[in-house]
């Protein structure tokens, strides 16, 4: 079981709901412009941690499994809606006289509605505490 540990700094704590800075390694690959770039920081929001204060650098943890079944669900999942979406009228509305193009667009865009609908009905049930835990707090 693989785990990735990423430390950040608290920039908020709002009754337990706890802002943390995280500082990317890297934009991008090597590349002849390497450090070039301007890295924004990325902003993690949990809850339950009312002890931490705005300042302190904190560990991060989560199973590289969580991360990548997550990931999986938000990419991948609307991909696969929008191939169902574009089989489904070319297998039982092919040669009905139907214009193909134009029910095979219809069928994508309402295949992609109803992946975006359930990802966002999985976002609300969504607890960001599962899948990434504060480990430590470091000094």
């Amino acid at each position: 079981m693989s785990i990735i540990k990423k430390t950040g700094i608290v920039v908020s704590n709002v009754n337990g709901n706890v802002r943390i800075m995280l500082q990317k390694d890297s934009g991008c690959g090597s590349c002849s412009t390497c450090g070039g770039c301007d890295i924004k920081p990325v902003f993690f929001t949990t809850e339950d941690y009312p002890d931490l204060k705005v300042g302190d650098k904190v560990v991060l943890e989560s199973e590289n499994r969580k991360i990548v079944f997550s990931t999986w669900k938000m990419y991948v999942m609307p991909v696969i809606m929008i191939l169902i979406g574009a089989v489904i009228p070319n297998v039982f509305l092919a040669g009905k006289g139907f214009d193909m193009n134009v029910l095979t667009f219809l069928s994508v865009l309402i295949f992609l509605a109803i992946s975006l609908l359930i990802l966002n009905k999985i976002d609300k049930k969504f607890n960001s505490n599962e899948i990434i835990k504060i480990k430590e707090c470091v000094e």
